[in-house]
């Protein structure tokens, strides 16, 4: 059966800032140590550690600061980026009434590299896409017009009583639509090589957030059965699943949050593709027999294992007597 390595987990943002407070924290309460956080969070002690250098809390603060939400896992933007994203956020954040729909944040977006002097950043619709997931925000209409607004943030002082209502009976109307079915076209990777492909579909539930819950392990699922025969000896934790974005980047796709991205704005007849990759690690050569003999090597008898312990027996002790001071 193929082996592949151990596949380490990916916290979260908000896991990473809840491990720096507790171990910052000067409630004996709430402090915890590397090994209790390790325990805790199913890490290892070393992986604690580096979250808890000085240089990487320093920067995870920062980012938190910058309006990334709590649930991404990765993210590593240079500096300007990350200020740029901050005040992207900050601006959506201050129009009280909510931002305009993705081509105004991408107009704005444009308009601040420019102020910054980012000539290398492109406001595409594959980075609008990632930039509302990564910063939590949530499309709803306001006062008859469609804004991004931060999740959870329902309660407008601004808007009356009476427009909540009628949010409330729309929203409710539109949760019959959540349900969709997606059309999927997947090739099978292996050795870096497309191997094989199926037409595939499946039925999505998205939640407020546009997320397919429990999509991702319904597709993976789906995956391994459409591709059983050519899977066979392939462990499911051996298994990567990607796509290509609008800027031409392999993009990982390991929760429903990633999903969600890939699967936002897509029109139903949309015929989507997808990457199962194969992983395997290095064959290991096989272990000698355990019968307490050793194997022939290139047509070579070998001689039996105690005679070979005693013939290191006595040679050590030679090289113990040869070692002894002269008295």
């Amino acid at each position: 059966m193929a082996e592949c390595a151990d596949m380490k987990r990916n916290l979260t943002l908000g896991e990473k800032m809840e491990i720096i407070k507790c171990y910052t924290s000067t409630n004996p309460e709430v402090t915890m140590t590397h090994s209790q956080l390790a325990k805790m969070f199913g890490m290892s002690r070393s992986a604690i550690s580096k979250i808890l250098k000085a240089e990487n809390v320093c920067r995870l603060r920062h980012i938190t600061n910058c309006g990334l939400h709590a649930s991404i896992k990765r993210y590593a933007p240079n500096d300007s980026h990350l200020e740029l994203e901050k005040r992207i956020h900050e601006c959506i954040v201050g129009a009280g009434l909510g931002f305009g729909g993705r081509l105004e944040i991408r107009q704005y977006a444009m308009e601040v590299a420019r102020e910054m002097g980012l000539s290398d950043f492109k406001a595409s619709h594959g980075w609008c896409s990632r930039f509302i997931k990564r910063h939590g925000l949530t499309k709803t209409k306001i006062l008859g017009r469609d804004v991004y607004v931060e999740t959870n943030k329902t309660s407008l002082t601004t808007v009356s009583s009476a427009s909540s209502l009628t949010q409330k009976s729309e929203a409710q109307t539109s949760s019959s639509l959540r349900h969709r079915e997606m059309n999927f076209k997947v090739s099978l990777v292996r050795g870096g090589q497309e191997d094989v492909f199926r037409q595939l579909k499946w039925s999505f539930d998205f939640d407020h957030l546009d997320n397919p819950v429990g999509g991702y392990r319904m597709v993976m699922e789906g995956l391994q059965s459409a591709f059983s025969e050519d899977l066979k000896g392939i462990r499911t934790s051996c298994l990567q699943l990607s796509y290509i974005d609008d800027d031409g980047d392999k993009i990982l796709i390991n929760s429903d949050q990633e999903l969600g991205i890939l699967l936002q704005d897509k029109p139903q007849a949309a015929r989507i593709r997808l990457y199962l990759h194969a992983v395997s690690g290095s064959n290991r050569p096989p272990m000698g027999p355990a019968s307490g003999s050793l194997q022939q090597i290139n047509g070579i008898q070998p001689l039996p294992l105690d005679m070979l312990v005693q013939a290191l027996k006595s040679y050590e002790n030679n090289l113990l007597i040869s070692t002894l001071p002269v008295v």
